[in-house]
């Protein structure tokens, strides 16, 4: 597993280019976790998510933000409870 991926017990958490998706290895169910819509809001914002970390069942990642379209260098570390 690396930086974009993790697994908590029997379930995979991974970086797609659509957000951040759980994978449940048992029953090989897909969820969306945290989805990345770049542009839906109106804000034109494009969230890049990086390094995936789970601690007691909440996920941290951390949101990269740009208003040009690229991967931006900075942005807020999301919280998400699992």
């Amino acid at each position: 597993m690396g930086i974009d991926d993790c697994m908590n017990g029997d379930v995979i958490y991974y970086r797609s280019v659509a957000g951040i998706y759980s994978y449940g290895v048992n029953d090989s169910a897909i969820t969306p976790v945290l989805l990345a819509n770049p542009g839906s809001d109106g804000s034109e914002v494009n969230i890049h998510y990086k390094g995936i970390i789970i601690a007691e069942d909440v996920m941290y990642v951390n949101g990269l933000e740009s208003g040009s379209g690229s991967t931006g260098s900075d942005g807020p570390i999301y919280r998400v409870q699992l």
